[in-house]
């Protein structure tokens, strides 16, 4: 007896729902990004009283980051890598679980134990955030 029973159709009932769930995370990702951008340049500046306001919507022409689109910057940059993570641990979870079941199907369960292991391991989150830098696909 292997230990495993798997629901071949729970499985895959499971990673049609989790793809379905995950397919619109690039869009939201990508709208993530213009929103922050949006605040940014929305939010203005702090400029002393009776000087000119510059940057923001607002501004006179001006190009100069408030305060605010400079915080909003930086936790943009700093979250970056998790919502990467996030989107890499989604998809090699969904991967693995797809090839340990194709493995259990065909009988081998020592390749399904070994795909399920692979995906249990942390994705590679400086590889992935130097790919998207470049503007490519998997790294």
């Amino acid at each position: 007896m292997s230990g495993w029973d798997i629901d071949v159709p729970g499985v895959e009932g499971a990673l049609r729902n989790t793809r379905e769930a995950t397919s619109a995370l690039k869009d939201e990702l990508a709208d993530y990004v213009a929103d922050i951008q949006h605040a940014g340049t929305s939010a203005g500046t702090i400029a002393a009283a009776g000087t000119p306001e510059k940057g923001g919507n607002g501004g006179a022409g001006g190009s100069s980051a408030g305060i605010i689109a400079a915080a909003l910057g930086y936790f943009a940059q700093h979250t970056q890598e998790e919502l990467l993570f996030v989107a890499a641990r989604a998809g090699q979870s969904m991967n693995g679980a797809y090839q340990a079941t194709s493995e259990y199907i065909k009988g081998d369960l020592t390749m399904a134990a070994r795909a399920q292991h692979d995906a249990l391991r942390a994705p590679d989150v400086k590889a992935l955030t130097a790919q998207a830098r470049k503007g490519g696909g998997k790294p």
